[in-house]
């Protein structure tokens, strides 16, 4: 990043931060439309750069994973929602044979709080799946006080500390409930790539969704917001010292010697989110902040005072919101980073009617990019978190 970034950086850092830039901008930026290939990354003549990596959740994970899950306990009369994980092992051997590490998994809560750890040791071209049924949440009163948390997967020689797995992963989780029935897939973070010189995850300094209206009333639709923010515990087991995310990596690409750059691992831990959103016309709407918690969920009908209702959905059918981990931009390059999930139910199918099931339903993580970036601050740079 040049110097001229940095100006630009600093002339919004203090007093106004984020929230004078997007008050002085006034309309909506334009909306992210995808994700750099790997391949333009780097532009001719350049002789070093910074490899920001495959986006591509389901890509092989090479050292470590932060899995997020959900869980509810049973009642007398109903099954609680549970989370499906899928794990495979398809490139090698993650069982300890032969005196390697056997793949280990560390459960935290919503909170960050460790409860356990198991191991799961994984053949070559291995599958495993287990669901929140099968680990041992505490009774209380004859029901498993299962809940929702994040599971951080990588191996481990003694039961107790995380090393990197010995060979590549896939981790994927379904979220199952029946009470409200639906099962959404939910998308691993990736620690690091196994197929690119980096480390690309979805932790960001910035994120965005777009939703419907919503509302309280049972004919509402209804939105729920996930975030995710790891904290020092989270990122405590996952030392660095272990070597979880290579260091930089000097290659020859086309004759000439680039260096592949990695993202300093962990990121900062953020605690606070500022977000703002703009109608389908544009306008503003309004702009509050949250409290993220490691795993932190908020309604949307509840937050912002109402302000993601409409009695006008012919003009704002929908809404798109934008997020920060840090109101006072500070640094483009290291800044605090999280990620999210969006849901969304609807009670009526297009057109009128019901599902079958009752409800439609959509799950997806969030848009995700650099805060630097998302603000329109001078060129787009890459490479950025």
């Amino acid at each position: 990043m040049g110097l001229n970034k940095m100006a630009v950086f600093g002339k919004f850092a203090a007093p106004q931060g984020i929230h004078g830039v997007l008050r002085e901008e006034g309309v909506m930026r334009k909306f992210i439309v995808g994700l750099i290939v790997t391949g333009l990354l780097m532009s001719a003549g350049q002789a070093s750069a910074v490899d920001n990596g495959t986006a591509d959740p389901q890509s092989l994970i090479a050292s470590g994973v932060i899995q997020p899950f959900w869980a509810s306990p049973d009642t007398l009369t109903s099954i609680g929602d549970f989370t499906l994980f899928e794990l495979s092992s398809p490139v090698g051997d993650n069982s300890g044979w032969y005196k390697g590490p056997i793949a280990h998994a560390l459960f935290f809560t919503a909170a960050c709080k460790e409860l356990f750890s198991l191991e799961f040791p994984m053949t070559e071209n291995d599958i495993l799946t287990f669901t929140t049924f099968d680990v041992p949440f505490p009774i209380v009163g004859g029901f498993a006080q299962r809940e929702n948390g994040l599971m951080v997967l990588a191996a481990s020689f003694n039961k107790f500390k995380l090393v990197p797995l010995e060979n590549p992963i896939h981790s994927v989780g379904h979220w199952v409930s029946i009470a409200r029935d639906f099962i959404r897939v939910v998308e691993p973070t990736q620690v690091a790539a196994a197929e690119a010189n980096q480390s690309y995850s979805p932790l960001k300094s910035a994120a965005s969704f777009v939703n419907p209206p919503v509302g309280p009333a049972a004919t509402d639709f209804k939105a729920e917001l996930f975030l995710v923010c790891p904290n020092q515990a989270i990122y405590d087991a996952l030392a660095p010292s272990k070597k979880f995310v290579m260091d930089s990596e000097e290659v020859e690409v086309d004759g000439l010697k680039k260096r592949f750059s990695t993202f300093p691992f962990p990121p900062k831990v953020t605690t606070k989110i500022f977000a703002v959103a703009y109608n389908s016309d544009e306008d503003f709407v309004i702009d509050y902040d949250l409290t993220c918690t490691c795993l932190t969920r908020y309604d949307l009908a509840a937050i912002a005072g109402g302000k993601y209702e409409t009695a006008d959905p012919g003009t704002e059918n929908l809404f798109y919101t934008e997020l920060f981990s840090y109101q006072d931009v500070a640094s483009a390059s290291d800044p605090p980073a999280f990620t999210g999930y969006l849901g969304t139910t609807w009670p009526a199918a297009p057109g009128g009617g019901s599902f079958p099931g009752g409800t439609g339903d959509q799950f997806q993580r969030l848009n995700n990019g650099s805060a630097f970036n998302y603000l329109g601050l001078g060129l787009f740079e890459r490479g950025l978190r």
